[in-house]
């Protein structure tokens, strides 16, 4: 894991490049948005907006929001692209494959017929900002229908 500061991470950086066509929702403290590189096609990740290594580092909102981000992300994945199975991946140091040391879910559609082999991040080729908007704009019903649901406390779709 590289030790990291806002200044020198990569999710950081991440987040603030992130612009409205990649961004999926916001919540209190979170993004979900379309990541730079993927492992899996389709998926989408959130992070709290702090710099913050894990889960113990979060403030009980934010730990609220973030799972929440997750169960909005995963529903709008299953809605749209209709996987076999998900993956939400929460990797917590080095031996777990955490490359940054900022907190980073993925939420990962998995199908019976592709074979998966973890790849560490920074090894995974990087995505055009053309294909992370089409992901966006594929997902992007299912999310408003669901936050409309939940009739939006807390989170907000990103439009362009």
């Amino acid at each position: 894991m590289h030790p990291s500061t806002p200044a020198t991470c990569d999710v950081c950086r991440q987040l603030r490049d992130a612009d409205e066509h990649i961004v999926l929702a916001r919540g209190q403290g979170v993004l979900a948005f379309i990541g730079e590189r993927v492992r899996v096609p389709n998926s989408v990740f959130i992070a709290p907006l702090q710099h913050c290594a894990g889960l113990h580092e979060l403030e009980p909102g934010e730990l609220i929001a973030l799972s929440t981000m997750v169960r909005l992300a995963a529903r709008a994945i299953e809605a749209e692209i209709n996987p076999d199975g998900l993956n939400v991946w929460w990797a917590f140091r080095p031996l777990a494959g955490q490359t940054d040391a900022h907190l980073l879910v993925e939420v990962v559609p998995r199908f019976v017929n592709v074979h998966y082999e973890y790849t560490d991040l920074s090894n995974v080729p990087s995505s055009t900002h053309a294909q992370r908007r089409a992901t966006k704009e594929r997902l992007l019903r299912s999310v408003q229908t669901t936050i409309e649901e939940k009739n939006g406390e807390h989170f907000r779709v990103v439009h362009q």
